[in-house]
């Protein structure tokens, strides 16, 4: 993996000191894991932050959907009960619909 040159931490600090949101150069499926890893080692998440992950788990864009579900699913794992319990349910309804 390359690391940012010079010109690109430059700009990238001085984008996020004068508040842009978005740097056309960046990698968001890099950036989509580091989200990822950094939500399944939480010590606990919010319900609200569940409930939008989980809403995720049903994004049109498969990258997406996938990860949400894999946020919960290793939540699961590692104990999170409230977690578990959302994988459950998404479960039956997969079941349920067929969907996939």
């Amino acid at each position: 993996m390359k690391s940012d040159s010079i010109i690109e931490k430059t700009f990238t600090r001085t984008a996020t000191n004068s508040g842009l949101g978005y740097l056309p150069f960046r990698n968001g499926d890099l950036e989509r894991l580091q989200a990822v890893t950094g939500l399944i080692h939480m010590q606990t998440l919010t319900p609200e932050a569940r409930q939008l992950i989980t809403s995720l788990r049903t994004n049109a864009a498969r990258d997406i959907a996938s990860a949400a579900g894999y946020v919960l699913k290793s939540r699961a794992a590692l104990g999170d009960s409230s977690c578990a319990d959302l994988v459950k349910n998404v479960v039956k309804v997969v079941q349920r619909t067929g969907a996939s």
